[in-house]
């Protein structure tokens, strides 16, 4: 490839990207990687690559670069453990970072390509925190609360269910909603819960007829129930 060419698909690029030569030092970064970490070209060309690691993991980072060297293959980095990048101003931001090696004929180089995650890492802890609350409320509830997903099979209960029906969350959690019902409900079941998903909509059931379910122990007892479908991310 034209060097011309490569620079300006480099310099295009919606990614940090930078190369380092087989010491480890920097030789060409682009501009997004120069406003991602907030340096000019000539303040990183030529330095090592712990510049923009941060402080705690530099001292071990070479060994990491030379075992890449002696190993090289293309590899990404950061989707399953927490990898961080240093700004010049000195603050953290959460990456991904996927590596190239490339054969040159002045030796072998590592293109590496960098993301900044943090909106990403932000929505999970967002998203996290919300399903604790949703927890939260599920297990304060006076009611029972059930969820089951489109193959009717238990996902979710809580306290007030294990009370009610004499089950541990671990014997439901997994099992065919049906196990709550009456023997005598359980063969026609499936079919009203197909009709339900075909045609999702908050409803409550037992106000004008007579429904039941059954405990561990398979005594009946009256019921009253509310269906609402939630849609998971």
């Amino acid at each position: 490839m034209d060097h011309d060419y490569f620079r300006l698909v480099v310099d295009a690029a919606p990614t940090g990207i930078v190369m380092v030569n087989s010491h480890g030092h920097i030789v060409l970064v682009n501009p997004h990687m120069l406003g991602l970490f907030g340096y000019t070209e000539g303040e990183l060309v030529g330095k090592p690559i712990e510049v923009l690691v941060p402080e705690a993991v530099r001292p071990s980072h070479p060994g990491k670069v030379r075992s890449f060297l002696n190993s090289p293959s293309i590899r990404s980095m950061g989707a399953e453990r927490d990898l961080f990048a240093t700004r010049k101003d000195g603050s953290e931001f959460p990456v991904e970072i996927g590596l190239t090696p490339v054969e040159t004929e002045d030796g072998l180089y590592v293109l590496a390509t960098l993301v900044d995650i943090t909106e990403r890492k932000n929505a999970e802890k967002e998203r996290a925190r919300s399903r604790q609350q949703f927890n939260a409320v599920v297990e304060a509830s006076p009611t029972g609360i059930v969820m089951i997903d489109e193959s009717a099979r238990i996902t979710l209960v809580n306290y007030k269910v294990e009370s009610l029906f004499g089950y541990s969350r671990q014997e439901l959690i997994g099992q065919p909603i049906e196990v709550l019902l009456p023997m005598r409900m359980r063969a026609a079941h499936p079919a009203q819960v197909k009709a339900f998903f075909a045609n999702p909509a908050s409803r409550s059931m037992g106000a004008g007829r007579d429904l039941y379910a059954a405990r561990s122990d398979g005594a009946e007892f009256p019921v009253e129930i509310g269906l609402n479908p939630i849609e998971l991310l």
